[in-house]
């Protein structure tokens, strides 16, 4: 019989389309059921099509018909080779190649022979023959690019299999192969490229899914990367690391309930995972939920006694609950586990700064380049009265246009305290931008800011963390903006308008927190209720651009400044060779709103009144650290 007459079957096994060949093939044989070129056709397509037991009942019946065809003996050594009997593999093929040696199929499944059984040098020489026979042999270049992957020859896999797959698309096992090594490169345009084509080829392949899901989020593509992982999930319900990765998704997009919903799932399915107990556990910080995500942390500590990133998550946690000891303990534990964790030392820093351990902190702020740690060392120098260092290191950060609402803030105070009238790169005279806004006049105050923060202070799983600057009153922990839910969209929505309100209003001023305004920033708040007597000692707000304050409950007063809000450049001791600290007392009442730059202290006048004085205190932060 004629390749001819079997050319429509052949044509389809070329195409990959193996399902249409299988179905043509039976057709023919209902009138054929003999004929063995078809029925050896017929194995090696369910051979390619995964169906082992099917091929090999195919051949068995064709090998009782004729089995010195040679397609018939190149099916037994393909079946061998699916079978792992590499050995007796290799011997039919050096016999079969021995009878034809200008075959390219023969010296193909012989060099596929040899490839197994670990001689990749003899398997390369007769890969070279099929191609000098046949040069566009789609499987000799696919056959040659596991050679060189072997070879770990990374340049020399991806041209041969990038031939391979042009010459045949459907070559599933070698896009594969190109999205496993365009991963472990990071090369992610290619990488997505080969695995959209392998999840194309093999939808119902979980794992390439979660592949592409993992190209998505590495570009920044969280909506694709939602919908890779989504498929992978439905494939594979019981996946602990795509509900991770979605959990990963989440924080990002600050849903912090799908986030919880998908930590919690991947702990159902793998309860013994460290990273998911980690992440689950930086989720319920985010929330406030403290208490829990320190649950979190030392489980994940107790499964994985190394993880240096979980001893720093524990010991912000540990910081924010008040727990200053331990909270230092597992910074320098994770310190000791990774030298070079910056945020750890940054961190450290910090407290040794709060604790007024000035010099222990500047050795953790003079070891790193990060965040605010230039502007904290600042900080110290002039706490410290260095005013040499001081403007040495002033100076340095300015020419590096470094510029942020600290170095405002210490240059208008060293102004001050040193008789200098030093530029101020951030903003000369912050007090001129203060601005009160009366919000009950153009919202529904009780609404979205009396129910609003009503809902989160009744809300019991947000912990209430310990502030060293007041007295008499709570605040909450944690980033109030991180529940996603209506009450918190409509007073941020809110709070955005009046933002873009302030700085269209001054947008004409040259100050540098108004010409240096941030592209983009978020919101970082919380509420602190006051009870009778209380009081918020003079503070600033380091990583603000802009600081702003919303008067939700303000008891009558007694006195006619009881409860202000007094901003100021700084504290009165300062008021040196005829120069006096400048301050304004501003007069609040229930729905005002107060915004003024975050270089400007802030402290509030005691009150005395049975009722709860309650604030909602935000940060405009920026998303691009400028200078920070």
């Amino acid at each position: 019989m004629s390749e001819n007459e079997l050319s429509s079957a052949i044509d389809l096994r070329e195409a990959g389309k193996y399902h249409e060949a299988q179905e043509w093939l039976n057709q023919f044989l209902i009138t054929n059921p003999n004929e063995p070129e078809a029925l050896s056709l017929l194995s090696q397509i369910l051979l390619l099509d995964k169906k082992e037991a099917e091929s090999e009942k195919i051949l068995s019946k064709v090998i009782k018909i004729n089995p010195e065809l040679p397609s018939v003996q190149r099916n037994e050594v393909r079946l061998l080779l699916k079978q792992s009997k590499f050995s007796e593999a290799l011997e039919k093929a050096q016999i079969l190649h021995d009878r034809s040696t200008d075959d390219p199929e023969n010296n193909l499944i012989l060099s596929a022979c040899f490839g197994a059984n670990k001689k990749d040098e003899q398997a390369l020489v007769f890969i070279e023959k099929a191609l000098n026979i046949l040069p566009n042999y789609a499987e000799a270049f696919a056959n040659r690019s596991l050679i060189r992957l072997r070879a770990k020859d990374i340049p020399g896999f991806i041209e041969d299999a990038e031939k391979a797959t042009a010459l045949k698309p459907h070559m599933t096992h070698v896009w594969s192969l190109l999205s496993t090594i365009h991963f472990e490169k990071k090369n992610i345009s290619s990488g997505i490229d080969a695995t959209k084509k392998a999840c194309e080829l093999d939808p119902t392949n979980a794992y390439l899914w979660e592949r592409l899901g993992l190209f998505f989020q590495q570009d920044g593509n969280f909506s694709n990367a939602s919908i890779a992982y989504e498929k992978s999930l439905a494939i594979n319900p019981k996946s602990a690391g795509v509900l991770n990765n979605l959990g990963a998704i989440a924080q990002i997009s600050n849903d912090w309930d799908s986030a919880l919903r998908y930590f919690e799932g991947g702990l159902e399915i793998n309860s013994k995972s460290a990273e998911i107990h980690n992440n689950l556990g930086t989720t319920l910080k985010k929330i406030g939920r403290l208490d829990e995500a320190k649950i979190s942390y030392r489980k994940a500590i107790e499964l994985k006694p190394d993880y240096a990133e979980v001893y720093f998550n524990l010991g912000i946690t540990l910081h924010e609950l008040g727990n200053l000891k331990d909270a230092k303990k597992n910074y320098r534990k994770a310190i000791a586990l990774k030298s070079d964790f910056e945020e750890a030392i940054y961190n450290l820093g910090v407290m040794l700064y709060e604790g007024n351990e000035l010099k222990k902190a500047m050795e953790q702020f003079k070891l790193i380049d990060f965040r605010m740690s230039k502007s904290n060392l600042l900080k110290c120098f002039y706490i410290q009265d260095q005013q040499s260092n001081f403007y040495k290191h002033l100076d340095d950060m300015i020419n590096k246009s470094q510029n942020n609402a600290v170095i405002g803030s210490l240059v208008s105070r060293s102004n001050i305290r040193y008789g200098l009238d030093k530029i101020n790169p951030f903003c000369n005279e912050p007090l001129r931008y203060l601005l009160k806004v009366d919000l009950t006049k153009q919202y529904d105050f009780k609404t979205i800011f009396l129910n609003g923060v009503k809902g989160i202070m009744g809300d019991n799983k947000i912990r209430n963390t310990i502030h060293g600057l007041l007295s008499s009153g709570t605040q909450t922990a944690g980033n109030v903006f991180s529940q996603v839910n209506l009450a918190t969209d409509l007073i941020q929505k809110t709070i955005r308008l009046e933002v873009e309100k302030y700085r269209t209003h001054f947008k004409d001023s040259n100050e540098g927190f108004i010409k240096n305004w941030p592209n983009d920033y978020t919101l970082y708040g919380w509420v602190v209720s006051m009870q009778n007597g209380g009081q918020l000692a003079p503070h600033m707000h380091d990583r603000g651009w802009l600081s702003g304050s919303i008067y939700i409950n303000v008891p009558p007063k007694l006195k006619s400044d009881s409860g202000n809000l007094v901003v100021c450049i700084d504290n009165e001791k300062y008021e040196t060779k005829g120069r006096k600290n400048q301050k304004e007392s501003i007069d609040v009442v229930t729905g005002s709103l107060c915004l003024f730059p975050a270089s400007l202290l802030h402290y509030t006048i005691p009150f005395e009144s049975e009722e709860e004085r309650v604030v909602l205190a935000f940060d405009v932060v920026p998303k691009i650290k400028i200078g920070l």
